[in-house]
């Protein structure tokens, strides 16, 4: 997992160490779900960004959820991305 920034690009003083930001990158590990270790975030005045990819929709959902209720966090921009199987399941027709 990419360590979290809070250096929001204006200058502004770098987060205590119990930063929402913080306390979200601890909770996008492996505490919430394992599949969430590729998700890196960072907080630019009270809007995370998360990015990375996980294996399912489920789990992109389940980060957002997670952000959004970190202390102190406003609102979510979710870049995870979520790969395409290469090949479609097998799928017999029905009559």
């Amino acid at each position: 997992m990419i360590p979290p920034s809070s250096d929001t690009g204006q200058g502004a003083p770098k987060m205590q160490t119990q930063s929402p930001i913080t306390t979200l990158a601890s909770l996008l590990g492996d505490a919430v779900h394992p599949g969430l270790s590729g998700v890196s975030c960072q907080l630019d005045a009270n809007v995370v960004v998360l990015q990375g990819e996980v294996p399912t929709f489920y789990l992109k959902q389940l980060a957002q959820e997670t952000a959004i209720r970190a202390n102190g966090v406003e609102k979510v921009n979710n870049e995870i991305t979520v790969p395409w199987p290469t090949k479609p399941p097998n799928r017999t027709p029905t009559p």
